[in-house]
């Protein structure tokens, strides 16, 4: 599992004084980014025409968090198919564990060259084992 810390800065902040619901949006591309850059050579990625790419964010916010809070994101592929993998990500305050956030980001990987995604197998298959089986646990935390 990955883990991304977070401070929340003025600039994160709406009208109401707590972080915007799409700043979250951003945190969490910020941790996918930061966990696949553990295993991916991004750059050979990119070379290769080849790209993971979101197509689908389910997001439950569960509390507020503002000015000066300390968060931690943490981020695990959870599984993947054929077509879609799957990725677990939920941001909790750092003292006490209490959740903010909680997503599941589904990525397909796409050619970057026809726009169309691809299979997912051999070397991306066992690379996407390899993220899942260094997962310490689950994502979970204190939900009350």
């Amino acid at each position: 599992m990955h883990k991304l810390p977070i401070t929340i800065r003025g600039y994160h902040l709406d009208g109401y004084g707590h972080v915007n619901n799409a700043r979250y949006l951003e945190f969490m591309e910020e941790g996918r980014w930061s966990l696949f850059q553990e295993f991916v050579d991004l750059r050979q990625l990119d070379q290769a025409g080849e790209a993971y790419v979101v197509v689908n964010i389910n997001i439950d916010y569960r509390r507020a968090a503002s000015m000066h809070d300390e968060l931690v994101l943490l981020t695990q592929v959870s599984a993947y198919n054929r077509r879609h993998i799957s990725v677990a990500q939920q941001m909790v305050f750092k003292d006490s564990g209490k959740e903010v956030i909680r997503a599941e980001v589904t990525l397909a990987l796409m050619s970057t060259s026809t726009g169309r995604s691809m299979v997912i197998e051999g070397a991306v298959a066992e690379l996407l084992d390899k993220m899942i089986a260094t997962n310490e646990h689950s994502v979970t935390a204190d939900n009350s």
